[in-house]
């Protein structure tokens, strides 16, 4: 039934704080405004891999309750993990978890609260 995905969608309360952090702290490039507080960051070859939109409210995240989160591929977990506390990023994890065979994880906050993750594989 369903053949792939075509975008993540992230909401958010400020969108001028959101998009700061995801296309400079994560690096994201940006591939098109979608309205006045909306937009699409593009991953390889899908312009639309991303959608972030503002004007939500925000709510308080557990990390042990159920929700949901995307996982995005780096080559060095704890690079990324220093490159990110050197931005205060809050962090669910105290540092990357050792997954075995040389393979790190951690889950972080964006600013609007919601659950991200990085991963790394050897």
């Amino acid at each position: 039934m369903i053949k792939d995905v075509m975008s993540v969608c992230i909401y958010v309360d400020d969108f001028s704080k959101a998009f700061d952090f995801y296309a400079h702290v994560l690096g994201l490039e940006k591939s098109q405004d979608a309205g006045e507080n909306a937009c699409f960051f593009r991953l390889n070859d899908n312009p639309m891999a991303i959608y972030l939109e503002g004007g939500h409210e925000k709510k308080t995240q557990d990390p042990k309750a159920t929700g949901l989160a995307f996982m995005m591929v780096v080559e060095d977990a704890k690079g990324a993990y220093q490159s990110l506390k050197e931005e205060a990023v809050h962090f669910v994890h105290d540092a990357p978890q050792d997954m075995g065979e040389g393979n790190y994880w951690f889950r972080f906050y964006d600013p609007a609260g919601n659950i991200l993750e990085i991963v790394s594989a050897a």
